[in-house]
């Protein structure tokens, strides 16, 4: 445990200087890092999850401009707004092709502003885009305007070279919706 809290005691800034977490953010790294132990489970880095999966040809288009594949259609039960579900996702910047989130078994509730309004419209439906089934795969391009706009997301210092997603980029998300856990 010691070598662990000694190589999270230090890391780098955005300007290349080596930095000292404080007394708080080791105490958290400590305790984060236990909790990780004793659960048993593996980590997954998220910039590096992507979902092996094969490419869609055709897409749909709905009114709001998202568009949606099916890779495998699923045929278990479908979500509702108010749900607890389980995801394997992977969501890649358009405009640089670049990986920037994903996860194994990624759980979030509906309806609580937990992910893009656009990604959970795909999730339950919204008219166009009929609800995901147990099971199913599907890949969404979330048109810039309702992903993260002109700011992007996480830009450096304010720079738009420096972004997990550039200014005015779509968005890929493909997911897997592996159910509802509550």
């Amino acid at each position: 445990m010691a070598i662990a809290m000694h190589r999270t005691s230090v890391r780098t800034s955005a300007a290349g200087n080596r930095v000292s977490l404080d007394r708080r953010g080791l105490l958290f790294a400590g305790v984060a890092s236990t909790a990780f132990l004793r659960s048993g489970r593996r980590a997954v880095a998220s910039p590096n999850f992507v979902l092996d999966l094969p490419a869609c040809t055709t897409y749909n288009k709905s009114k709001s401009g998202v568009q949606w594949c099916d890779v495998r259609a699923g045929d278990g039960e479908e979500p509702l707004p108010g749900d607890l579900i389980a995801c394997d996702f992977t969501a890649r910047a358009v405009a640089t092709g670049n990986v920037y989130d994903g996860s194994r078994n990624f759980k979030f509730g509906l309806g609580n502003s937990e992910i893009l309004p656009a990604w959970e419209s795909a999730i339950v439906g919204d008219g166009d885009i009929p609800a995901i089934k147990k099971g199913g795969i599907r890949t969404i391009v979330i048109p810039s305007e309702l992903a993260y706009g002109k700011l992007g997301d996480q830009c450096l210092y304010g720079l738009s070279t420096a972004c997990r997603v550039p200014p005015d980029s779509p968005v890929e998300i493909t997911f897997a919706f592996k159910g509802v856990l509550f």
